[in-house]
């Protein structure tokens, strides 16, 4: 079995996070005229899909970020 390092790899990843994913998406993902973003594009920013609410969203980002919003009331509350 050959051993790897992966030591550097949590920099790399944040590296790319913060210096490629989020200029992008701030750039061609926020959609300020309706204050939502746009979860559907293409590698050249362009969208691909205007919906705003697609099934994942809906079913699963929706509810999670509701419940962060609880569990941090929650946590606040009980200083």
């Amino acid at each position: 079995m050959v051993e790897r390092d992966f030591s550097g790899l949590g920099e790399h990843y944040r590296r790319a996070l913060l210096e490629d994913v989020m200029p992008f998406w701030e750039r061609h993902s926020i959609d300020d005229e309706y204050a939502e973003w746009l979860g559907y594009l293409n590698r050249r920013g362009e969208v691909l899909l205007d919906l705003k609410g697609g099934k994942w969203k809906g079913c699963f980002h929706v509810p999670r970020a509701l419940y962060l919003c609880w569990s941090r009331f929650k946590e606040l509350s009980e200083r």
